[in-house]
């Protein structure tokens, strides 16, 4: 067989698993909808802004947001832009893969070990539950891990300081941990070898040209250096930590044993030290900053290449060992048997909890659908507030104020902890009822067939002190909202808001 056709062959192997992967774990969160929202006020002139008028950091993936700004403003339509961006991030990332194993692994080896070796790592990823579920998530993970990629790739190759810096202040634009990243390719590059003094240099420039204006913008626009979510999304740091250490050590639990098994088989080398130290620094800055909510650890899903590389990288010195003194013999179908054990290993994490996660995608599309009715049918200007802000407040146009504080500083910086769930501590009730919202979507959006008794209702912990302030009762009364087809919102209306009827 020739190396072009084997190659099509593996390539096309790992884009059927790819496809198998998307069409099972396809999702889109209710937080994507949450910078598309700013993406689309931006594009429609209206400033970087969740409700206009309202300057909020409610998003921590400013360059995502621009590049969904300015593809709406081409006219594509931002969600299916938004996914159709992910997956293409995402299929750039196993290329990368690909390549990274296809160039730094020695010819030996790959000969040794059988030539579609480096198709291992893109056929990891292909298989893995959470590089699929993010891949059409409409989110910047897909960009932000693509970039990551790049940029251990350049490090892994020699390549010069400029270009390494100059991905890495891009990841920085997409999410602000990038930072982090930053400095640790300053770290690696003077590892590998290159003079501090032009590692200082060009970390220097590249930083005054690409982060210094972003910097100055947010100062100016904004008032603060960190986002509004970092601030409503930060608790009391021990329990912040602990919820960081159950979250990083339940991915760990799946995925620790490939670099584990990379160091036993390989003592050093760019496709170990520099995809360990990627891998060491993101699930610090994860398990710090308390981990997340979401299903599938989308947090995490950056350091997924780098497990891979490394887990492929390690394929044949494991070959190589087994054959012993009779090296040549078996080394591809052992490769293709190891390949297909990482695949097989990286997806079993999906089938876990499954139901769980099939039920928080069909909800999301629930709230997308309540969305598009209350903004079709309420009056213009009609305010709502609700703590499940994206599908909803994307949907319906209409103003919202988020009871999580994700785009209320107020609550933010000031509110009460009141729940240890990452990214959902914080509640002040005092805020919310001070900006009147005219409808009340508590328990996290009730939409049911019929009518229910209001002491049948959810009360979600972060809302309780909303109904305990007086202002509550005497200004708000429980409505069911026929939305159609026999199904009703059943939530609060303030006295005197104009609310539809059938």
């Amino acid at each position: 067989m020739s190396p072009a056709l084997r190659n099509v062959i593996l390539a096309a192997a790992v884009a059927a698993v790819f496809a198998g992967s998307l069409w099972w774990f396809h999702y889109i969160p209710d937080d994507a909808y949450i910078g598309m929202r700013y993406a689309r006020n931006l594009a429609d002139g209206e400033g970087l802004v969740f409700n206009p008028g309202e300057r909020v950091e409610g998003y921590t993936n400013f360059l995502w947001v621009i590049v969904l700004a300015a593809a709406a403003r081409a006219g594509i339509p931002i969600v299916s832009g938004a996914r159709i961006l992910g997956l293409l991030f995402s299929a750039g990332t196993l290329v990368l893969a690909w390549r990274a194993c296809n160039t730094v692994i020695p010819e030996k080896e790959k000969t040794l070990a059988g030539a579609g070796i480096a198709f291992a790592a893109p056929l990891f990823l292909a298989a893995s539950a959470p590089f699929a579920t993010w891949a059409l998530s409409g989110t910047e993970i897909p960009m932000f891990t693509f970039l990551l990629t790049a940029g251990m790739l350049l490090l892994s190759t020699g390549r010069g300081v400029i270009p390494v810096f100059t991905v890495f202040a891009v990841l920085t634009l997409v999410r602000p941990e990038g930072a982090a990243f930053y400095l640790l390719a300053a770290f690696l590059l003077i590892v590998r070898g290159e003079k501090a003094r032009s590692v200082a240099a060009g970390g220097i420039l590249v930083a005054a040209i690409l982060l210094a204006p972003y910097i100055v913008w947010k100062i100016s626009w904004i008032g603060s250096v960190l986002p509004n979510t970092f601030n409503a999304k930060t608790g009391a740091a021990a329990q912040q930590l602990r919820n960081g250490l159950a979250y990083t050590t339940r991915f760990a639990a799946w995925y620790i044993w490939f670099p584990a098994a990379a160091l036993l088989f390989r003592r050093s080398g760019a496709l170990t030290i520099i995809p360990l130290s990627i891998i060491v620094l993101d699930w610090i800055i994860v398990t710090a900053l308390g981990g997340d909510w979401m299903p599938r650890h989308r947090l995490l899903v950056p350091s997924l290449p780098a497990i891979a590389v490394m887990a492929a990288a390690a394929i044949p010195r494991v070959v190589m060992r087994q054959q012993a003194g009779d090296r040549g013999r078996g080394g591809a179908w052992q490769s293709i048997a190891l390949a297909v054990i990482l695949a097989s290993v990286a997806m079993a994490p999906g089938s876990s909890g499954y139901a769980a996660f099939r039920h928080e995608r069909l909800t999301v599309k629930a709230f997308g659908w309540a969305g598009e009715v209350l903004g079709e049918r309420l009056p213009e200007g009609t305010s709502l507030g609700c703590g499940s802000t994206g599908a909803i407040g994307y949907y319906s146009g209409l103003p919202v104020i988020d009871i999580l504080g994700l785009t209320e500083p107020e609550i933010a910086r000031s509110g009460k902890i009141v729940s240890d769930q990452p990214g959902h501590m914080k509640s002040l009730g005092s805020h919310v009822l001070d900006r009147k919202p005219d409808l009340l979507l508590l328990g996290n959006i009730q939409l049911h067939h019929g009518r229910r008794p209001e002491d049948l209702g959810r009360i979600k912990v972060q809302e309780r002190d909303i109904i305990l302030d007086p202002r509550f009762s005497s200004d708000y009364e429980f409505v069911h909202l026929p939305m159609g087809d026999g199904f009703f919102l059943s939530c609060y209306a303030r006295s005197g808001s104009a609310i539809f009827s059938e």
